[in-house]
């Protein structure tokens, strides 16, 4: 945490960026340290975080169809546009849904409720339009197969795999028009290859120390905006091509170390848990689920930076460490 913003600021007096914004990534790591003070040894944390997330969705998605604002027919409901409803969403799905898979014997019937959320929030994640969620929250699946197969949970699949076909048949037929006119625009047309070239021209300009932090959409405005096109972009709609951009290859440097370690740590204490000789899923595994949906999300979409999603990151990265030291 301290080599990835240390690195932000050592590159400040070099580039001039806006340190405010610098000082607003240290007061969203709060999450972290506040998940220090309030833990407890003796309370099952895990459960209670996934609880507290199901509620939150339940708002969330309750709000939402309450005020079902659109903006070009996507969905975004009160939030300001349909990528911060998705990326909040897409930030707690995962961890969700690996909560059903831990309790799913325990309380059958809860889970139950648990899942029409998880369908509940699938259905929303499409209606915002984001291909980026859609294509995250196949990843998110395809990554619980795997430690459930890894788990050996071999009847667990008999689950799994409805719960796929039924989001996957809720998303065709409640979702289809929207995702469907998003899916079919060309990537040439959405822009995003032009913004990667952008960011091309300004690493090539500024590769050591960048641009300075939050100052990309300033410098898209005054020499790269399109006429009538593109307009007001503040990102190049990837954290790494953002960071690389703002704060050079000694800033890219840090955040790749923070993810690196955190990788590292949750895979050396492992997924798997064994009890009394017998593989079980343990909730490192809902960890990088959460991570994995926010650095695949990060390739596509910027909102890794926003309040909300930077937030839960280090929320659950606060949720890991203790994990890890419970033991």
């Amino acid at each position: 945490m301290m080599v990835f913003i240390g690195t932000m600021i050592f590159s400040y007096f070099f580039n001039q960026g806006d340190i405010s914004e610098i000082g607003h990534y240290v007061e969203r790591m709060a999450p972290f340290l506040l998940f220090g003070i309030i833990a407890k040894d003796d309370i099952n944390i895990p459960k209670i975080v996934w609880i507290g997330l199901i509620v939150s969705v339940i708002y969330i998605c309750f709000d939402t169809f309450m005020h079902p604002h659109y903006i070009e027919g996507r969905l975004m409901g009160t939030f300001s546009w349909p990528l911060g409803l998705a990326s909040v969403l897409i930030t707690m799905l995962p961890f969700l849904l690996f909560g059903i898979i831990m309790y799913g014997k325990e309380n059958f019937s809860f889970c139950c409720i648990s899942f029409i959320v998880f369908v509940a929030g699938c259905h929303i994640i499409a209606m915002t339009g984001t291909r980026s969620a859609v294509i995250v929250m196949a990843v998110v699946f395809f990554g619980m197969l795997i430690l459930i197969i890894k788990a050996q949970y071999w009847k667990l699949l008999k689950f799994v795999i409805p719960i796929l076909l039924i989001v996957g048949f809720g998303v065709t037929c409640f979702s289809s028009n929207v995702l469907e006119t998003r899916m079919h625009n060309q990537l040439q047309n959405d822009g995003r290859v032009y913004l990667m070239q952008v960011s091309e021209q300004i690493f090539k300009e500024h590769p050591v120390f960048g641009i300075g932090t939050k100052k990309w959409g300033e410098v898209y405005h005054t020499r790269f905006e399109l006429p009538g096109r593109e307009k007001n972009i503040q990102s190049p709609h990837n954290i790494f091509l953002q960071s690389a951009n703002e704060n050079g290859l000694i800033g890219l440097s840090g955040f790749l170390l923070l993810l690196i370690f955190q990788w590292h740590t949750m895979l050396k204490y492992g997924v798997i848990s064994m009890v009394d000789t017998l593989r079980r899923l343990n909730w490192i595994g809902g960890m990088l689920l959460c991570f994995s949906a926010i650095i695949v999300y990060g390739f596509f979409d910027y909102a890794f930076f926003g309040r909300y999603v930077m937030n839960l990151f280090w929320f659950y990265w606060g949720l890991t460490v203790f994990i890890i030291q419970r033991g």
